[in-house]
């Protein structure tokens, strides 16, 4: 488990970032800083943790989830949960 992640300031104009509804904008921060991740950016995380983590129901994180996925900010496994940042 990683102590911290590091969050360019430029995260703040990428014009992708700032096309995320504000939870998926949240979900990314989480994804790029959470315990779970490592320094490569391809780690495994499943629904349950974003969900135990950010306290959101299912929906949540499938649609924000998906929202990352469609602006092509990771890429994710379905069926291992395998994100990739």
């Amino acid at each position: 488990m990683r102590k911290y992640g590091k969050i360019e300031t430029a995260f703040w104009h990428n014009p992708k970032v700032r096309g995320l509804s504000e939870s998926a904008r949240l979900l990314y921060l989480y994804m790029i800083s959470c315990p779970h991740g490592n320094s490569l950016g391809c780690f495994v995380l499943p629904d349950g943790y974003i969900s135990a983590d950010l306290e959101w129901d299912q929906r949540q994180v499938s649609k924000h989830v998906n929202e990352l996925v469609s602006g092509r900010l990771i890429e994710r496994s379905e069926t291992s949960s395998l994100i990739r940042i």
